[in-house]
């Protein structure tokens, strides 16, 4: 098994950089979207960002965030790769070839720590990478990188 610094190392490689933010720079609360099938993950990124400030949409898979974002199209995401109905890298294979969705910071937020896994997402266009479990700091540090 790596470690998270070595994981983080490998996407850091393999990523290519993305908008800081996916809002046109507007000011005020961002909406971002939680993708986790863990309903405890979802509640403790949500806690997070709602404490500084920002609104919170979730989904606890793919098919359901790909709906949850046409309808409210966040500023931010965070998503799992393994969940049920459509995993995180399904997912993301869709919402990269969006012309409005693959403008928008994706934070892959997973225990996954297979680098081919890691490098994949990095291919379809993830811009940063968080492991589970994540501390509110990390959280609070991605979050602040992406829309402030």
């Amino acid at each position: 098994m790596q470690s998270d610094s070595s994981v983080e190392d490998l996407f850091n490689s393999a990523a290519t950089p993305a908008p800081k933010t996916g809002n046109g720079g507007k000011k005020g609360p961002k909406r971002v979207l939680v993708i986790d099938d863990s309903p405890m993950i979802r509640q403790v990124l949500r806690t997070v960002i709602v404490g500084l400030g920002h609104r919170v949409d979730e989904a606890e898979n793919g098919v359901k965030a790909l709906g949850a974002a046409m309808a409210n199209r966040p500023d931010l995401v965070f998503l799992d790769i393994h969940m049920p109905e459509m995993d995180g890298l399904s997912m993301l294979e869709k919402w990269s070839r969006h012309p409005l969705l693959g403008k928008i910071p994706v934070v892959l937020l997973t225990s996954e720590t297979d680098p081919e896994m890691v490098t994949a997402a990095a291919r379809f266009g993830v811009t940063d990478y968080l492991s589970k479990p994540a501390r509110p700091q990390k959280i609070r540090e991605k979050v602040e990188k992406f829309l402030s």
